[in-house]
């Protein structure tokens, strides 16, 4: 029983400790956390891309197209989201998160 002990841990030693690699966000993530704060601002929930042209999509209804920005994206509608959650910092002067809780950390990092 020792040795069949031995030998199941062994084996998940050896099979379980495989090398652990970082894992960074990909080209497309980044480009919609470039685009959606834009969008944000705007009062949009999500964006079109036609033809590397972004528009602000609203309440269904598409929005003119946003000057100056275009992007190498797929053509579809892609949702935006506030990025920001409870635990994320705060700016100086700002006392609520988004979602009207107090900040729990203020700027400069005060975190523990």
């Amino acid at each position: 029983m020792k040795m069949f002990t031995g030998l199941l841990l062994g084996v998940l030693a050896l099979s379980g400790c495989a090398e652990r690699r970082p894992t960074f966000p990909d080209a497309k993530t980044l480009e919609i956390a470039r685009i959606c704060p834009n969008i944000l601002q705007r009062g949009a929930t999500s964006f079109l891309v036609i033809d590397g042209a972004i528009f602000p999509f609203h309440d269904g209804q598409r929005g003119a197209v946003v000057p100056n920005y275009s992007t190498f994206l797929e053509e579809a509608l892609y949702p935006c989201r506030a990025y920001r959650n409870n635990s994320s910092v705060c700016s100086p002067g700002q006392t609520q998160n988004l979602d009207g809780s107090p900040c729990e950390f203020q700027y400069p990092y005060d975190r523990p």
